[in-house]
């Protein structure tokens, strides 16, 4: 069975693809990094662009969203 990355709670970390997900998710388990987020793959890099755009005009209603590239937010 297929993970779905298409977390909508409130602490989402934006992935540009579903490999970088399951890379995340291993890293998260190996660390042992609590449950505190979900993650949502973008399927790709123009698509994580537009969701972070409207991710950030949408704000304050819209989850809190945890990108790494740019730290927490």
């Amino acid at each position: 069975m297929a993970i779905e990355f298409k977390h909508k709670g409130p602490k989402v970390l934006l992935a540009e693809g579903r490999n970088d997900c399951h890379v995340i998710l291993a890293l998260c388990q190996y660390h042992d990094v609590p449950e505190t987020f979900g993650l949502y793959d973008c399927e790709s890099d123009t698509r994580y662009t537009v969701f972070q755009i409207m991710v950030f005009n949408s704000r304050p209603t819209f989850p809190q969203v945890l990108n790494l590239r740019e730290g927490n937010g």
